[in-house]
């Protein structure tokens, strides 16, 4: 079950690897390759990311995953690389040259679970914990 959790829950919880496990191609919608198959968040500091002098604001670095020869890697070049930090109860995603978008925080851990349909828009994705 997918419930909310604190800017600090969510980011300890948040960090590491994510496989897309249905809608893929509303994931890819925001990000500037049609190869990405998921999600790396780097650990958090407080006003890091894309938090631009927000208050009370964490972030840290997002990687786009590709397949790769052992699994999902973070794929090369500033393509795949982005930013994302937790603000008010929402957590934003700046995947690079496509703008920002924000979801609510929800996340389970069992199964490890993150839910990133989106504010603005009616369709998400939901992405599974890669071990």
């Amino acid at each position: 079950m997918l419930i909310p959790y604190s800017a600090s829950e969510f980011a300890n919880a948040v960090v590491g690897s994510w496989q897309v496990c249905t809608g893929l191609e509303n994931l890819r919608s925001f990000t500037a390759t049609d190869d990405v198959l998921g999600m790396q968040f780097a650990p958090t500091t407080s006003g890091g990311g894309g938090c631009a002098g927000a208050p009370d604001c964490i972030g840290g670095n997002l990687y786009w995953l590709v397949q790769g020869l052992s699994g999902l890697v973070p794929g090369s070049g500033s393509a795949y690389r982005g930013a994302y930090w937790i603000v008010d109860g929402e957590l934003w995603l700046s995947p690079g040259s496509v703008g920002s978008w924000s979801t609510a925080i929800l996340y389970s851990t069992d199964p490890r679970e993150l839910d990133i349909t989106t504010v603005d828009y009616t369709d998400g994705a939901t992405l599974l914990g890669i071990p």
